[in-house]
């Protein structure tokens, strides 16, 4: 059986002027936190995607 879901319309609010907007991943963070992040990721998604038999060493502890 599958679970309908509801479309609601979030409230269209303007933010406070110096009151961070914060989003949660687990963890709350602020807009910058989570652009910092970004950038770790994607850095890091980078150097790992180009060393492919390096990636399954580590994975595995033995050379494929």
């Amino acid at each position: 059986m599958m679970q309908e879901t509801q479309n609601t319309p979030y409230l269209k609010t303007t933010p406070v002027k110096g009151q961070p907007i914060f989003f949660f991943d687990g963890e709350f963070r602020t807009c910058g936190q989570v652009e910092q992040r970004a950038k770790l990721n994607a850095a890091i998604e980078r150097y790992i995607s180009s060393r492919p038999l390096q990636r399954a060493i580590a994975w595995t502890g033995k050379a494929a």
